[in-house]
């Protein structure tokens, strides 16, 4: 009983440190999903002539009134969060960059100093520039998707496994009552 008394809160807090994990890992790959379509969202508006700060407040606006209701994402939580900042009058260029960082993910960061740059040198070139992390974005969600196509494939082999010994009982089970009998 004393060594269960020790124990049981160790595992306890085990238990939400792994859930923690778990739910971190769970909204890092929700961020990496996210990554492309903000990206070709952001390259399609500019690409409109639209400027960065409306293209910004664009993509988050429309994540407000049409997935929100359904789902939270975070990378879009912390592109309305930016979206907010500068309406309350926050530079542009601080902005951003506490937006790379708040989303602590390398692609993120990425598209974080593009922005500032183009900020800083203009829109020369941008869209090329934009065009190119869009494609480097839609290949590293291709890879994620084989990845966890992988993953479904092996998370259904055990039951698989299982219903194979099912069949092989109902089929042998009948074989084996009727040579006893």
């Amino acid at each position: 009983v004393v060594c269960l008394a020790l124990v049981f809160p160790l595992l306890l807090v085990m238990r939400e440190r792994q859930s923690a994990a778990d739910k971190k890992k769970k909204e890092r790959q929700q961020m990496l999903q996210d990554y492309p379509e903000i990206l070709s969202k952001l390259t399609l508006l500019l690409g409109a002539g639209i400027n960065l700060r409306k293209a910004i407040w664009r993509i988050g606006n429309d994540y407000e009134k049409y997935v929100k209701p359904k789902e939270v994402r975070k990378a879009y939580e912390i592109l309305v969060e930016a979206c907010h900042e500068m309406d309350r009058g926050l530079g542009e260029r601080e902005v951003y960059a506490r937006m790379g960082e708040k989303m602590g993910l390398l692609p993120y960061r990425t598209l974080s100093a593009l922005l500032i740059q183009h900020l800083q040198k203009g829109s020369r070139g941008m869209e090329h520039l934009l065009e190119e992390e869009a494609a480097k974005a839609q290949e590293m969600r291709q890879q994620q998707a084989r990845v966890l196509g992988e993953q479904a494939s092996t998370r259904l082999l055990f039951p698989m496994i299982l219903m194979l010994v099912v069949v092989f009982v109902l089929m042998l089970v009948p074989a084996w009552i009727s040579f006893s009998g």
